[in-house]
C-alpha cells in the first residue's frame, strides 16, 4: 500500500542463512553482517575460520574482517564465531568477536 506516493509496507530483514562445517571435528556458526557476505561466501568463510577455530576463536574472527578490508568490503564488517563443539568447555559456548570499518 501506498501514501503520499510512499510504501506504508514493512521492511524486511531476511539475511541469508549458510550452514558449513568448517573442519571435520569442529562445528561453528559465524554471524556477520552484510559488510562480510557482500565480499565472502561460507565456503571462503569456512576456508579462513578452519585453522584457527580449535585454537582462537577471536584470531578467526579478525582473519575474517582483515580479509573484507583485504577484499574492500565498503560496508562495516561483524562477525561472531559460536563454537559449537568445543570439547575442553562445558558450560556456555565460545565466542569471538570482531568488527571494524572500511
Amino acid at each position: 500500500p501506498r501514501l503520499h506516493g510512499l510504501s506504508t509496507s514493512r521492511p524486511r530483514a531476511e539475511p541469508p542463512r549458510r550452514t558449513t562445517r568448517p573442519g571435520r571435528d569442529r562445528a561453528c556458526v559465524v554471524l556477520a553482517c552484510d559488510g562480510l557476505w557482500d565480499v565472502l561466501d561460507g565456503a571462503a568463510c569456512a576456508e579462513l575460520v578452519a585453522p584457527l577455530i580449535a585454537t582462537d576463536l577471536d584470531a578467526a574472527c579478525d582473519a575474517l574482517v582483515a580479509e573484507c578490508v583485504r577484499r574492500r568490503s565498503r560496508d562495516n564488517v561483524t562477525a561472531i564465531l559460536l563454537d559449537l563443539d568445543d570439547p575442553a568447555h562445558v558450560g556456555p559456548t565460545k565466542l569471538g568477536f570482531s568488527g571494524g570499518s572500511p
